[in-house]
């Protein structure tokens, strides 16, 4: 089709224009949604942003609070540290501040 043809104008009323308004901004309120996980055999994994306090079960086994990258600090959940394979940096950051080499001397 020819643009010669078509039936608008190239001008507009001043009055019927209005500023640009970022859509991310109309509900700055609003969180992003947080990243979907990766895919590690058919397994869903979420990256880990840090190690924030550690606990002992009665059982002897250690879990640490994590707090997921992306994720609102209401996120944060309790992991036992048998499944931090995925995320030996982190755990490795924890252990350095807390003046330990190991989750055993925790």
């Amino acid at each position: 089709m020819k643009t010669s043809t078509w039936k608008i104008h190239n001008a507009f009323h001043v009055q019927l224009l209005k500023p640009y308004r970022d859509p991310n901004m109309i509900f700055s309120g609003c969180q992003p949604p947080p990243p979907s996980p990766v895919l590690v055999h058919d397994e869903p994994e979420y990256e880990v942003e840090s190690v924030l306090a550690h606990r002992r079960r009665q059982n002897g086994t250690v879990e640490l609070l994590i707090r997921w990258k992306g994720y609102d600090p209401s996120e944060d959940s309790w992991v036992s540290e048998s499944e931090m394979d995925h995320a030996r940096r982190p755990l490795r950051d924890y252990l350095v501040k807390q003046g330990v080499t190991s989750t055993t001397q925790l």
